[in-house]
């Protein structure tokens, strides 16, 4: 069996450390690192996030494509992937890990007031602002996957009041679940800091938009970390504009991996921070184990874990 790599971004995810883990796991196992891709008609496994339609009908022995994001959009978003082909998402034990510090580091930004103390200090103001016990904050969660699980239990073990959302209904301790749609306007009632880990379907896609948002407490926050269709620009705009929501940290943007445009408010508005989809990335030193359990699967005539589900999007 022959794997190809090719990194969306070799700057950020350089493809010469995933073959050198994943070679130190599997031996046998033939690697090449585009764009020295060797015979193209004994590749069986494909490692990337996208390729040309004809990179695709070149691997005419492909058995499977393991993707280095654990989102499906990328794949069912791809007319360039062959429908037929299973997708694999990454599920990376360090990606959990990584995503719940970052946005642990926004969640006690805000519950601090650490953004107000910030722009305070522009104005050289020196005022004492009062902050709630964590056991009087509500974190709301939107999407209780891995990611969201984990994110859950580090919230519960810091004392604050936690509120899941998610499709089908979950059992997390110390988590008040809330399922389905008909419960959405119940969970942002009293989501006084909202995180979205949503995957994102039709049905998710828009869902932080101006209705919604407006179901919040005022002055609450929003973190958004799942994909920048997820929200709507101009609505969080307004949001904080009118005071509905007192600051949004937003990872991700409608064009990832491209930035905001130069004259996007999001630059500049002062109760805004934009990172550039950094909340969580995978490591070839925690992954290469979870792909090379794929490719053995493979190899046994077994489907490799977490194929995406083209029906339900994820």
């Amino acid at each position: 069996m022959s794997l190809l790599i090719r990194s969306p971004n070799p700057d950020v995810i350089d493809p010469l450390s995933w073959k050198e883990a994943i070679a130190s796991l599997m031996p046998d196992l033939d690697i090449c690192v585009w764009p020295d891709t060797g015979d193209l008609e004994r590749v069986e496994c494909f490692l990337g996030q996208r390729a040309e339609a004809a990179l695709f009908k070149s691997m005419t022995q492909i058995k499977f494509m393991q993707q280095f994001a654990a989102g499906a959009d990328y794949a069912l978003s791809d007319p360039a992937i062959p429908p037929g082909l299973l997708v694999s998402r990454m599920v990376d034990p360090a990606m959990a890990n990584t995503m719940s510090l970052f946005v642990l580091a926004a969640v006690l930004r805000y519950h601090r007031q650490l953004d107000a103390y910030q722009r305070q200090q522009v104005s050289h103001v020196w005022k004492r602002l009062q902050v709630p016990c964590a056991q009087d904050r509500t974190v709301g969660v939107m999407g209780l996957g891995a990611l969201g699980g984990d994110l859950c239990s580090k919230l519960v073990a810091l004392g604050f009041k936690v509120a899941g959302w998610s499709r089908t209904d979950k059992s997390l301790p110390g988590v008040k679940i809330y399922q389905g749609p008909s419960s959405l306007d119940a969970f942002l009632k009293c989501s006084e800091i909202l995180v979205c880990l949503l995957p994102l379907t039709q049905a998710t896609r828009g869902i932080l938009n101006r209705e919604n948002l407006a179901k919040m407490p005022h002055g609450s926050y929003l973190i958004n970390v799942a994909r920048g269709e997820h929200h709507v620009v101009d609505d969080v705009l307004a949001a904080l504009d009118s005071g509905q929501l007192a600051g949004a940290t937003i990872d991700v943007h409608a064009h990832d991996p491209n930035p905001p445009a130069d004259e996007s408010p999001l630059w500049d508005h002062p109760r805004v921070a934009v990172t550039p989809h950094v909340a969580t990335l995978s490591s070839p030193t925690s992954a290469a184990a979870y792909v090379v359990e794929n490719i053995r699967r493979v190899r046994a005539g077994l489907k490799p874990l977490n194929v995406i589900d083209r029906v339900n999007g994820y």
